[in-house]
């Protein structure tokens, strides 16, 4: 019985010990993507400042604007290794860091390009460089894939502290489960040695002693999960007030930068844009309002999306109707994120291309099919071909494929008699709500 009693007592050490050695490497992983975090946001704006600068370089022709350029190339450049460091080690993202380091090269290169026209006075060659759109087009993609490393970042860091906060509570069922058995050992120990009272009186102050002890640590351990929860808390109502200014900031920039454009392509792709930051924002919204961290409705956010698609891009259209039925679902919020993004491009492009010239609907569907879930998009227009050449300049094309790549889902594009559908495919990861 003594024998089951040590053993009691090392299993809440080795508990303690165990939980301590998990806090660490939480902690570490915590820090790794907060770093992460941090350089994919410093990439984003060394690109957006060093895009600035030479604009106002290539506009005015004034060399003050080379010196912010050539400090924030650097600092991209700089970013982008720590980005790659980080991430080499695993072979996972090997084809993201390689897709995100060929899309910022190829963007300071455009830049550096240009500046070396405007350098030689070569302004005519400027001009069809920049009406091709090829650097936003760059900007977007290089967006793209850091906000997903954001989004990661943020997913491991609320991952880690709901583990911590899981061992805690393992901790103390442990600790009281020890206590019962050195108890109920204590006891019979009392009832079947009556000759050695005294030893076992002493034993039983030497557990009590050691309870106590154990107590104290218990309270100071739990005193500190707490402080590092509530710094989390706090950490986390500061990154998503941060992310919630910043994609209010980008809308109002775009809507700003849509106001004085007259090119109706420009514009056009400006407004897809924005579409795409509107569905990430809702998103946000939803989560930061509702306290979910790894799940989402999907429904409701998609209902959400739906609706701002409806008031803006079909205020211009009112005679096509947008048409939606979404099954009650739950998916994660990276797969939730993507279906809004995806079902935005394909809703844009309906409202666009379908019916240029008659009224019609276009039909929105999220649903269970077998064990998977799809969204779909389909109208009645004038339909389409797989083999035909995307219309517009096909970033949103680009934009999907690359999005279903990383949710491991299928697209499908389905050429009716007559209309078109589109459907995404996400196998086996839907839960249902």
């Amino acid at each position: 019985m003594l024998v089951v009693g040590l053993a009691a007592l090392g299993i809440i050490v080795l508990a303690t010990l165990w939980l301590n050695t998990r806090a660490e490497r939480h902690l570490e992983d915590s820090v790794a993507a907060t770093v992460l975090r941090q350089s994919a946001e410093g990439l984003r704006g060394a690109l957006l400042g060093a895009e600035a600068s030479q604009r106002g370089y290539v506009l005015t022709g004034n060399e003050i604007y080379l010196s912010p350029y050539d400090a924030a190339q650097t600092s991209a450049l700089e970013e982008l290794e720590r980005i790659r460091t980080q991430l080499g080690a695993r072979p996972d993202k090997a084809r993201l860091v390689a897709d995100l380091s060929r899309v910022v090269t190829a963007k300071l290169a455009e830049m550096r390009t240009l500046i070396a026209l405007k350098s030689e006075r070569r302004d005519a060659e400027i001009w069809p460089i920049l009406n091709t759109n090829a650097g936003k087009a760059l900007m977007d993609e290089a967006s793209v894939y850091l906000n997903g490393i954001s989004l990661e970042a943020d997913e491991n860091v609320e991952a880690g502290i709901r583990e911590q906060s899981e061992n805690a509570l393992l901790l103390r069922a442990v600790s009281l489960l020890a206590v019962l058995v050195i108890a109920l050992v204590a006891g019979v120990m009392a009832v079947v040695v009556r000759r050695y009272a005294a030893d076992i009186l002493a034993a039983r102050n030497a557990i009590a002693a050691a309870n106590e002890t154990l107590e104290l640590r218990v309270v100071e351990r739990t005193a500190q999960l707490s402080q590092a929860r509530d710094r989390a808390e706090m950490l986390l109502a500061e990154v998503n007030h941060r992310v919630s200014n910043s994609l209010s900031l980008v809308t109002s920039l775009i809507r700003l930068q849509l106001r004085a454009m007259k090119d109706n392509t420009a514009r056009k792709a400006l407004e897809q844009t924005e579409a795409r930051i509107q569905a990430i924002a809702q998103m946000h919204k939803m989560l930061f309002t509702s306290g979910a961290i790894g799940e989402v409705a999907a429904d409701q956010y998609l209902n959400v999306v739906m609706q701002h698609l409806r008031d803006t891009v079909g205020a211009e259209r009112g005679g096509i109707r947008l048409q939606w039925q979404f099954e009650p679902l739950t998916l994660s919020t990276s797969d939730a994120i993507h279906c809004g993004i995806i079902a935005t491009e394909w809703v844009t492009n309906a409202y666009k291309y379908a019916y240029p010239e008659q009224d019609g609907a276009i039909r929105v569907r999220l649903a269970r099919e077998g064990g998977a879930v799809v969204l779909s998009v389909t109208d009645d227009g004038v339909g389409g071909s797989v083999t035909e050449p995307a219309k517009g300049t096909g970033l949103g094309t680009r934009v999907v494929a690359a999005i279903a790549s990383q949710m491991q889902a299928q697209v499908e594009h389905r050429d009716g008699d007559p209309g078109f559908e589109a459907r995404l495919t996400l196998l086996s990861k839907e839960h249902a709500a």
